[in-house]
């Protein structure tokens, strides 16, 4: 990366290097340079060479009469990147003893202390724990937590509490807060909400003899709500810590805060670390937690006098998110009375018409140190010697789209370009990194060289571990002593590449199969159908298997079959890696771009699968999935970074945040919409006791705008600052706070027309022409599958939300794993149904008692105990047995033993349509007509949205781009259930209404209000609505049009509908 460099003059004939470098300074930097000893703070903003200042600074220390050794001095950095580059500073001024100067990041720091101290820790072989453990950890603490706990959930994403835990307890180790301190400090806080303005009512209200700054009821409630559940996380932090520690394990935060624990326990070992250390110089200071800014209060010693000195920019703080506290800049100068400030005006990057435009941004702040110490004075002066008096302005511009906006700049870069290469370092930054994503395919389709550097989580975004997690599911159920249990990953694992099979031939003989094994019938395994076919030349004729097709089925069977073989008497890690480096790497390393990429990869996945193998000593295929599936949803997951170009290449890509700290002579900012530098979203750990929290939090508004800062001052001289009035989806958008706040400095945006021939163009170089995903077998053979075909509200809804999933699952019938909440639903219908036909039938037509409903349960539930696991099976299993008590807790006396349940519905609408349905339950009224009764068991809080209407006036292909368009699921199946009745083919019973029931109770809510229902009376204008879906699909299915995906479920991923233009 190019380094800040500043006027240096002639050097002094004879002059050593350190008077050289003395000589090369301003006047600011040397003082802060050549301060005697004590405290200094040395404030440098952008460009200003803070980088030099404290390599300068270690030098002239050393030069001093009875100075420090080498030794004596500690540099503490932020990051890694920010050591390296310390080093290499010092090495270039020190020579060889440069090696001897205490350079770490805090957490380096901190597991040094732990290293040298082990004995007084009184812990011994303590090893760093992977994030997969870390996420591992916190899995098995919910699944201990009691039933009725409020951090426990039953339905839906049973895990959701997991990463609020980990972040909460994540902020607690960083700001050095226990468990007691937390709940106390929360305790306090709920006693004083009635007494806070936010807690109040704002004016008066006499019909509901309410006055102003009376306690607002339900908003106090709702808070309290919030902090009893953070309570409840407070109260598992020490439990989860002995845990931790019981296994020999330990975070980043856990160093630092053992090693803060060491010095504060033992002022011997305290001070033997503040002899050792004479000078501590810390780096970036604007960006240290209050956990890294106790170990430097420990280490640097309480005397007013300390040789400290800290450089940060408080106006270039812009990682809050990892815990950064702007707050240290400031209680620096408490600490150190005394302390000398030095602040660093002069730049040496950008010209002054940039700086001018960024400064009177950043004045808008009111989290600035020249609020906190008046006297100083923070205006940059433009000090490069090319470009400080150019008279080139920055330009803010207005573009009709976003794609209007990609299409404009590449043209622009692309004319910066010549056969002899580009004139200039150029740079576009944006806030997210996908913003970029489109750019760099429009570059790549240019062949316009770039430099991009990104993060992945391997485990989801890279074909080979996608693949190879493939095989593992096959293998882990082809394992199993229920072989039928193999069938869904067995055709999944199939559509490998690698293999080779036609698609068009697997969808054959998924049709075939089901054409001559209907369901309910005695079928034949799917893996000795698949031999038959592969096998048997008339079988093959028979199936229509292509001549291609066959001899690769055959390859791909006995190549499945192999490493079953392996799998039963291997190592899982040995046979991962044998599958890896057999098949699926030399598949990739031939088909796709960047092999050396690909290897990166494969050693990636390589070193996971030895972690794993080390971590659990009888590693399972069960249990390697478990540990791939918690990785995969972690925060970065299993990261590898992503390279696309050279870094010495003129053209760079970069997100605001890791642009810092780098410089370009033009820089483009993109994407300056409010949804994107604004965005609102709720915290993800739990709120905060505010009184522990007061200096650990800021303006989300400031921080973003010093992001905004440290994104215009990355120029040297050309700025070009844009946003778009749409984004790529055609959504509306608006410009954000600070092009508004550039406009009243006189910085106007401008309105860019772009031919929208050349957006067109631009599009068309990105997207494919679209191909039918899922290839039609012979027309016979689906014939044969629609001949019967009626349409019922499971294929409806199918289709709706995806064609190529309706067409798998619904027409074809493939093979395909029930996922828990389905096993435990079908449970419940199951016992319910059972629960009721033995009341209908008893001869006194009553109900037994819970117990009877409960068993009913817990026996269809058994069935699914080897498709679950342990943890999960037992999990649901108390949940239904706690709700299904509750349940007929509340209903019974209400229930009618002559109810019909399971009942089959034939419909015949007048257009022709056939309609089919099976009704849950169907209740006589007393004064006639029958209710429909519909079970739930997910959760109850997604029952508004999935019962909303379609939107009036829309069509098929509207309703499958969007699915607040087509209506919520819920609102159609009463729909379909009304006219199911309606049209009846028996006209047995007059349809009155649909009750939608859930047997989860509604915690949140007072006991009698739990099993509120959800009633859908159907009007005609819903009868209208659903009426034109269903004749619109029954239409769609009967021309065979399953072109369509939307793009992330698992038949549209597994069959590659999705191909992301790539940009190598």
């Amino acid at each position: 990366m190019q380094q800040i460099s500043t006027p240096t003059p002639e050097p002094r004939p004879g002059a050593s290097p350190l008077a050289e470098l003395l000589d090369s300074l301003n006047a600011q930097q040397h003082e802060a340079v050549t301060h005697p000893a004590g405290p200094v703070l040395v404030v440098a903003g952008p460009g200003t060479g803070k980088t030099q200042v404290l390599a300068a600074r270690v030098a002239w220390v050393l030069a001093q009469p009875g100075g420090p050794r080498p030794s004596e001095i500690l540099c503490l950095t932020y990051t890694d990147m920010a050591a390296n580059n310390m080093r290499h500073r010092l090495r270039q001024l020190l020579g060889p003893i440069a090696h001897e100067v205490e350079v770490h990041t805090f957490h380096s720091f901190g597991r040094l202390i732990i290293r040298d101290n082990e004995e007084l820790l009184g812990r011994h072989d303590l090893a760093l724990a992977s994030e997969t453990e870390t996420r591992q950890f916190y899995t098995n603490l919910i699944d201990e937590l009691p039933l009725g706990h409020p951090l426990r959930r039953e339905t839906g994403d049973i895990y959701y509490e997991a990463q609020r835990l980990e972040l909460t307890f994540s902020i607690m180790k960083k700001e050095g807060w226990t468990g007691p301190q937390w709940v106390e400090a929360l305790e306090a806080y709920r006693q004083q909400l009635p007494t806070l303005e936010a807690y109040q009512y704002q004016s008066a209200n006499k019909t509901r003899n309410i006055k102003k700054g009376d306690p607002h009821l339900e908003n106090i409630k709702k808070e309290t709500k919030r902090i009893e559940l953070s309570q409840a996380a407070a109260a598992l932090f020490e439990p989860f810590q002995e845990r931790w520690q019981q296994a020999k394990r330990y975070d980043y935060y856990d160093m630092l805060g053992w090693a803060i624990g060491l010095l504060q326990a033992h002022p011997t070992l305290r001070e033997r670390y503040q002899e050792q250390f004479r000078h501590v110089l810390v780096d970036e200071y604007q960006d240290t937690n209050g956990a890294q800014n106790q170990l430097l209060w420990l280490v640097a010693g309480p005397e007013p006098d300390a040789n400290v000195l800290v450089v940060g920019d408080d106006d270039q703080s812009i990682f809050r998110f990892q815990g950064a506290c702007l707050a240290n800049l400031e209680a620096f100068t408490d600490r150190y009375p005394a302390a000398a400030v030095v602040v660093l005006t002069n730049n040496y990057r950008s010209s002054a018409r940039v700086l001018e435009a960024a400064s009177r941004l950043i004045t808008r702040n009111r989290e600035r140190l020249c609020h906190k110490l008046p006297k100083i004075s923070k205006q940059l002066v433009a000090c490069h010697p090319q470009f400080k008096a150019s008279a080139v302005a920055p330009v803010v511009r207005r573009y009709q789209s976003a794609w209007h906006e990609a299409t404009h700049v590449t043209a622009e870069l692309a004319s910066l370009y010549s056969d002899a290469g580009p004139t200039c370092r150029c740079a576009v930054l944006a806030h997210d990194r996908n913003q970029l994503d489109v750019l760099a395919q429009l570059l790549a389709a240019r062949g316009i060289p770039f430099f991009r550097k990104r993060q992945v989580n391997v485990l989801k975004e890279e074909a080979l571990a996608t693949n190879l997690h493939r095989v593992l599911t096959y293998l882990a159920e082809a394992l199993r002593p229920v072989t039928a249990l193999a069938e869904p990953a067995l055709f999944a694992v199939l559509h490998l590449e690698c293999f080779g099979v036609p698609h068009a031939d697997l969808v054959r003989l998924a049709a075939s199969y089901q054409q001559r094994f209907p369901r309910g019938s005695a079928a034949w395994p799917w893996r000795e159908w698949l031999a038959a076919a592969a096998e048997d030349p008339e079988t093959a004729d028979d199936l229509r298997l292509s001549a291609a097709g066959r001899p690769l089925l055959a390859a791909a069977l006995a190549q499945l079959d192999h490493w079953v073989r392996a799998a039963a008497s291997l190592p899982v890690a040995e046979v991962a890696e044998l599958v890896v480096r057999n098949t699926l790497l030399p598949w990739q390393v031939t088909h796709y771009p960047h092999p050396a990429h690909q290897h990166a990869v494969a050693r990636t996945l390589r070193s996971f699968l030895r972690d794993e193998e080390t971590r659990q000593s009888r590693l399972t295929y069960e249990g390697l999935l478990i540990a791939w599936d918690i990785t995969a949803a972690t925060t970065s997951g299993l990261p590898l970074e992503r390279t696309t170009g050279s870094e010495a290449a003129h053209l760079h890509l970069l997100t605001a945040h890791t642009a810092k700290g780098l410089e370009f002579e033009r820089v483009w900012l993109l994407g300056c919409q409010q949804n994107v530098w604004h965005r609102k979203s709720s915290p993800r750990h739990y709120v905060l006791p505010p009184a522990l929290a007061t200096r650990s939090t800021g303006s989300s508004e400031e921080e973003s705008r010093r992001v905004f800062f440290v994104a215009l001052t990355r120029s040297q001289e050309h700025l070009t600052i844009s946003y778009a009035s749409q984004d790529f989806l055609a959504g509306e958008t608006e410009e954000c706070r600070f092009i508004t706040e550039l406009a009243q400095d006189g910085l106007v945006a401008d309105e860019t027309g772009i031919p929208d021939e050349s957006v067109v163009l631009a599009q068309a170089q990105l997207h494919a022409p679209v191909v039918a995903a899922a290839p039609l077998p012979d027309s016979a053979a689906l014939d044969a599958r629609l001949a019967d075909f009626t349409l019922s509200i499971t294929i409806l809804n199918a289709y709706l939300r995806c064609p190529i999933g309706c067409y798998y699952e619904q027409v074809l019938e493939v093979p395909y794993a029930e996922n828990e909440s389905q096993a435990f639903g079908k449970a419940v219908h199951r016992a319910l149904e059972k629960y009721f036909s033995a009341a209908r039938d008893d001869e006194r037509q009553e109900f037994g008692p819970a117990e009877e409903l409960v068993d009913a349960f817990e026996k269809a539930f058994w069935y699914y105990r080897a498709t679950l696991s342990p943890v999960a099976y037992q999990r649901r299993q108390a949940a239904g047995r706690r709700w299904l008590f509750d349940f007929h807790a509340h209903f019974q006396a209400i229930w009618r033993p002559h109810a019909l349940t399971e009942h089959p519905v034939t419909a015949l609408l007048p257009n022709g349509i056939e309609l089919t349905g099976v009704l849950d339950r169907l209740d006589p009224h007393p004064q006639g007509g029958h209710q429909v009764v519909d079970y739930k068991t997910g959760k109850p809080d997604n029952a508004t949205a999935a019962l909303k209407p379609a939107a009036s006036d829309t069509t098929l292909a509207e309703w499958l781009q969007d699915s607040k368009v087509r209506g919520g699921d819920y609102w159609r199946q009463a729909v379909f259930y009304h006219l199911l009745l309606k049209h009846d083919v028996t006209q047995a019973f007059k349809p009155l209404s649909v009750r939608f029931q859930y047997v989860p109770p509604r915690e949140d809510k007072a006991p009698g209000q739990r099993y509120e229902p959800y009633e859908v009376n159907v009007q005609s204008e819903d009868e209208a609505a659903v009426l034109a879906q269903i004749t619109a699909v029954d239409a769609a299915i009967r021309a065979r049009d399953f072109s369509h995906g939307c793009g992330t479920c698992y038949w549209c991923l597994l069959r590659g509908k999705i191909t992301v233009p790539s940009e190598q």
